[in-house]
């Protein structure tokens, strides 16, 4: 499986609209997309509301 780890930089984390443009582009690819907090069970990535619930904050 390939991972990309990457970092939050917005200062009120990842918010309703970052997630909802995360989960078009992860919909658009047609393959199992998950997003993850370090040392936490995956979610789906076509899923703004399943992004949200990570509560990703800055930095994260």
């Amino acid at each position: 499986m390939h991972t990309v780890t990457v970092t939050v930089g917005s200062a009120v984390g990842l918010h309703a609209r970052p997630a909802g443009i995360i989960a078009e582009a992860a919909e658009e690819l047609g393959s199992e997309v998950l997003i993850a907090l370090p040392g936490e069970e995956g979610v789906d990535a076509a899923s703004a509301l399943m992004i949200m619930t990570l509560g990703a904050g800055n930095g994260a």
